[in-house]
């Protein structure tokens, strides 16, 4: 049904976004790893 398939668009959209900040916040850390490692 389309209030199903919505849904699922919803939640597919809304995992895309933590997905993304994940991957986000991730990049930063490992940033912040590789900068540690130059500086020593």
């Amino acid at each position: 049904s389309a209030a199903l398939a919505g849904t699922i668009i919803a939640g597919a959209s809304l995992g895309f976004q933590i997905l993304d900040k994940v991957l986000g916040e991730l990049g930063k850390v490992s940033r912040k790893i590789a900068v540690g490692v130059d500086n020593e």
